[in-house]
């Protein structure tokens, strides 16, 4: 899949920027029972392969996003992100991830979500590249990230032992400003966090007025 265009879909207001656009996004479930699928027709950009992979943005009556710290890597805080599998939307893709790292569902009960909708960046802003690890074993120059957006209105209790079969991701959680987020995560993940946070937070803080 060759990268071109921008991809925004939200919920709360559709914006048309680049060359395509994605409809708005209901309830989405992630498929349970995790099992080793298929990685997703990878994203081609300047000569390179980039593995689909998608962050849950998860948003609080506050404007706050919540973020996760990495195991074993103490001071880094990121969303709950993954590889997309080959049978899903980006949607379900993140829904999925965000159960696995978070123990956290779609819906509109307690201590669960509802989907917005998602943002792909451009590949300049979305790719991200990696100079050694499984993604360089397995033939890829990195991964392009794109986001997906939730909203809950109440309290969440985030489960961070790793479900699904897979292992945990987050010592512990906690609520931040996008902006703030985008400029503190790990550097080459930079570009797309701040594309997602200017393309994504303006749009909500106006849904929240309303």
């Amino acid at each position: 899949m060759r990268c071109s265009g921008l991809l925004i879909g939200l919920s709360f207001g559709v914006i048309l920027l680049g060359t395509a656009i994605l409809s708005d996004v209901g309830e989405v479930m992630p498929l349970q029972g995790r099992r080793k699928m298929k990685d997703a027709e990878p994203i081609e950009y300047t000569g390179k392969k980039y593995r689909k992979c998608v962050a849950a943005v998860v948003f609080n009556q506050d404007g706050l996003v919540l973020v996760g710290e990495r195991v074993k890597v103490e001071g880094s805080w990121q969303l709950p992100q993954g590889g997309v599998d080959a049978a899903e939307t980006l949607e379900e893709a993140a829904a999925r991830e965000l159960y696995e790292e978070m123990g956290i569902k779609t819906g509109k009960d307690e201590n669960q979500v509802e989907c917005l909708g998602t943002v792909s960046p451009p590949c300049e802003a979305g790719c991200y590249n990696v100079t050694s690890g499984w993604l360089k074993d397995a033939g890829y120059a990195g991964q392009h990230l794109s986001f997906v957006s939730f909203f809950s209105p109440h309290s969440l209790t985030p489960v961070l032992t790793g479900l699904n079969g897979e292992p945990q991701e987050f010592t512990q959680t906690k609520w931040m400003e996008f902006p703030s987020l985008a400029k503190s995560v790990w550097g080459p993940k930079q570009p797309a966090y701040e594309f997602a946070s200017s393309a994504i937070l303006p749009k909500f803080l106006m849904r929240l007025k309303k």
